[in-house]
């Protein structure tokens, strides 16, 4: 059944065993720790609350004995009652004792019953020494002495009731931290065996059913990668878990190698003899080859001949079609500018034909103007005769106002004032006047000038016209140059492009007998290649026989 198992199930149920061993081991210590906590939980309710009370209990009993010097120097007896009440105290704690303490119960009985006597006794005695204050009772006295010698004795039982139950405890913790110790001891050294144990279990497992193969496995590849392996050997097969399936899957790929290696070994052979048939049909290629390539090279320098007259001609074709192409360029850009100046000559015609029409309209206008100059000289007469009879007024205003004396002074200041604007009137109808003739004189001799301008621009009107139609006559002549050269230059082009066509044709001609040459060497190339190639496959084919040979098939 554990040769079934799969690798991981075996190292799961490995980590199972040791996770138990630690359960185990785990277990144990718990167990111990109760065992421990049960004791501590006795030393704590027993021992531990028995030396806590007897330590309550000498304090008590201290408390009662002071209580009862208290009362006898003081002579109260209610000092006694209380004596009384802490003495129950102690009793109680001394029965706590002896309930708790299963040891030290005869120890605390005995104590409980002096105790008890003694309390008796004291409350007889000190009463007794408290009530006389004249102090004549002497039996009293004396017997409170005795007292306090049982006083010391219970008190140093108390003590070492006190001290006996703190050793008592401190001894059992010892004990118990002991105890604890060893526990531990044991709790580690249980759990080293069983992860010892465990461990070397495992080791075994791993070792048997995982490395162990492993490591065979690994021979095995080992010696087949190293070129010396035996592939008529097989792994043995322990188990059926994921080692087991390795090793037999490994046998197969061994198996499959050891055929392909059988099949290797004859297609190296065979590859043998190919190659030293293609060897000899390398050869027989070569030799056509150079053939090729001579014969090539000869038509190649013939093509390279005529390539050169063909270029040579194509070169003058293409020089005398370039002069065409300029003279037709330069002829359309004469008749060009020929129709420029017609054009312009045209406009020229049609400005001096304006400016005429313009003169004569500025030769009427002027002539309006003088006119017009002619009646506003008309109108200064008038203004002055105006002026003179204005004047003519004054003169008889001022005339009248000097007969009138003092009354016609005042109008004699506005005839003054009116006979200075008629003066000052007349004064400017003058310039008027003479700035009127002058214009009149201007306006006639501009009148003048402009039938001058008007002839003369009569006679550029025609002059224009005839070089406008001289031009005409001259474009049209231009331009049957220009068809005439353009045709040549279309005809030269015919040419050339033929040439060029031809030229072409024998650069692709040379250019394919090139690649032909070409062909020929890299065929030549090739074949050298193809014979290193061959030279290398019967190598590689020698050293695959020899590689394949160091197999045992």
């Amino acid at each position: 059944m554990w040769q079934s198992l799969s690798t991981g199930k075996k190292i799961w149920c490995s980590l199972l065993i040791l996770m138990a061993g630690y359960a185990i081991t785990t277990g144990v210590g718990l167990i111990g720790g109760y065992a421990m906590r049960g004791e501590l939980n006795q030393v704590s309710k027993t021992m531990f609350p028995a030396a806590m009370e007897s330590l309550s209990t000498l304090a008590q009993f201290k408390g009662q004995v002071k209580l009862y010097g208290d009362a006898v120097m003081a002579g109260d007896t209610e000092l006694l009652d209380e004596a009384g009440q802490r003495a129950d105290e102690v009793l109680a704690h001394l029965d706590t004792i002896a309930g708790l303490d299963p040891e030290a119960a005869e120890e605390a009985q005995a104590l409980a019953a002096r105790i008890q006597a003694f309390t008796a006794k004291a409350l007889s005695i000190y009463t007794r020494v408290a009530e006389d204050f004249e102090g004549t009772d002497t039996e009293a006295a004396q017997q409170s002495l005795a007292l306090a010698d049982e006083t010391r004795n219970l008190t140093e039982a108390l003590a070492n009731l006190s001290k006996s139950r703190s050793e008592a405890l401190q001894n059992r913790l010892h004990e118990v931290g002991q105890e604890a110790g060893y526990q531990q001891i044991m709790n580690l050294a249980l759990f080293i065996v069983v992860v010892v144990a465990t461990i070397l279990f495992n080791l075994i497992i791993i070792r048997k059913f995982i490395t162990g193969p492993l490591s065979d496995t690994v021979a095995m590849v080992k010696d087949i990668a190293q070129g010396e392996g035996d592939l008529t050997k097989r792994l043995t097969v322990h188990s059926k878990d994921d080692v087991g399936e390795l090793a037999y899957w490994m046998n197969q790929f061994i198996e499959n190698l050891q055929g392909m290696i059988a099949r290797i070994a004859d297609n190296a052979t065979s590859l043998n003899g190919s190659a030293e048939e293609l060897t000899r049909l390398s050869g027989n290629l070569k030799e056509g080859a150079h053939g090729v390539k001579s014969k090539s090279d000869a038509v190649s320098s013939a093509s390279d001949q005529m390539k050169g007259n063909m270029d040579s001609v194509a070169a003058a074709m293409e020089q005398a079609s370039t002069s065409t192409t300029a003279v037709a360029a330069s002829t359309e850009e004469m008749t060009a500018t020929i129709r420029t100046i017609a054009e312009s000559s045209d406009k020229a015609r049609e400005i001096t034909l304006e400016a005429v029409t313009q003169s004569r309209t500025a030769t009427e206008r002027v002539g309006e103007l003088g006119t017009q100059a002619e009646a506003i000289g008309k109108v200064t007469e008038a203004i002055t005769d105006i002026s003179e009879q204005t004047n003519l007024l004054a003169l008889n205003a001022t005339i009248e106002a000097a007969r009138a004396g003092e009354y016609g002074k005042g109008f004699a200041v506005v005839a003054a004032e009116i006979k200075d604007l008629a003066r000052q009137t007349a004064d400017a109808t003058r310039d008027i006047r003479d700035t009127i003739v002058n214009i009149q004189t201007s306006t006639q001799a501009t009148i003048g000038d402009i039938e001058g301008i008007s002839g003369v621009i009569d006679k550029t009107s025609a002059i224009v016209s005839e070089i406008a139609s001289s031009v005409d006559s001259q474009a049209q002549t231009t331009q049957g140059i220009a068809d005439n050269v353009t045709q040549i230059s279309s005809g030269l082009s015919e040419i050339n492009e033929n040439v060029a066509a031809t030229s072409s044709l024998s650069t692709t001609i040379a250019r394919d007998i090139e690649d032909v040459s070409h062909a020929s060497g890299d065929m030549n190339d090739s074949c050298a290649r193809s014979d290193e190639g061959v030279s290398s496959i019967l190598a590689m084919s020698e050293n695959l026989t020899t590689m394949v040979g160091r197999f045992r098939i």
